[in-house]
């Protein structure tokens, strides 16, 4: 799992392409327009929606990347 609160639309096609990554954690901070974009996205890029969950934290605390790997580590 990635965890980014500053996550952005552009980065998606490159993290299904580069990762093996299923799972996305981003803030809402980042704005309506921003999370609009991102479900933009996952809706047109093939794929997308089938291999990557998106999820948005309102935790304040959420400030720093991170990846979380299957093993939890």
């Amino acid at each position: 799992m990635l965890i980014d609160p500053f996550f952005k639309a552009q980065t998606l096609r490159w993290l299904l392409e580069a990762t093996q990554l299923t799972r996305v954690l981003v803030s809402k901070r980042n704005g309506p327009m921003d999370l609009g974009s991102i479900a933009t996205a996952l809706g047109h890029l093939p794929g997308a929606s089938d291999r990557l969950e998106v999820r948005v934290s309102a935790a304040t605390e959420l400030h720093d990347r991170a990846i979380v790997g299957s093993d939890k580590a």
